[in-house]
């Protein structure tokens, strides 16, 4: 895991804000992104088998930027993949596939700077996914971050 704050999410939440859905379930989307990201590497022949991103609760660090805190009220309702790099920097592999409501696999190339965003949480329209294969010698690397809704 890695702890931003709002210096460094604030704006990305400016930029995506409007085009995220601004109610799921009944819940009111949060004006901050969850500042407790995970990093994910992965070196050559790594997969994440099929599975469905959890929900979590918010966090964010106190004022003096020392202790992570959870944020009481909120849970996660959407996963952001943030793509780090891609076939450009010599990724090979590592699409990450989404299985569609018609039982079809579709995949989403890594895009260096690019994101992906779908449900999350174990609720029917989660998203089932896989982070497919990686091959060679350079790493994929990806930040999971989490769009919040109030609970």
């Amino acid at each position: 895991h890695w702890l931003a704050d709002e210096d460094l999410l604030g704006p990305i939440m400016a930029r995506i804000q409007a085009l995220l859905p601004q109610r799921i379930d009944g819940a009111d989307l949060y004006p901050m992104l969850s500042h407790r990201i995970n990093m994910y590497r992965y070196d050559d022949q790594d997969i994440f088998n099929r599975h469905t991103d959890g929900d979590w609760p918010g966090y964010g660090l106190d004022r003096e930027r020392q202790v992570m805190h959870e944020w009481s009220g909120l849970r996660s309702a959407l996963t952001m993949l943030l793509y780090l790099n891609d076939a450009s920097e010599g990724v090979q592999g590592g699409h990450t596939r989404l299985l569609a409501r018609d039982g079809r696999w579709v995949d989403v190339a890594p895009r260096k700077g690019s994101a992906l965003f779908f449900r999350h949480g174990f609720v029917p329209d989660s998203v089932i996914h896989i982070g497919d294969r990686v091959h060679g010698a350079v790493p994929k690397y990806v930040a999971r971050i989490n769009v919040m809704y109030e609970a």
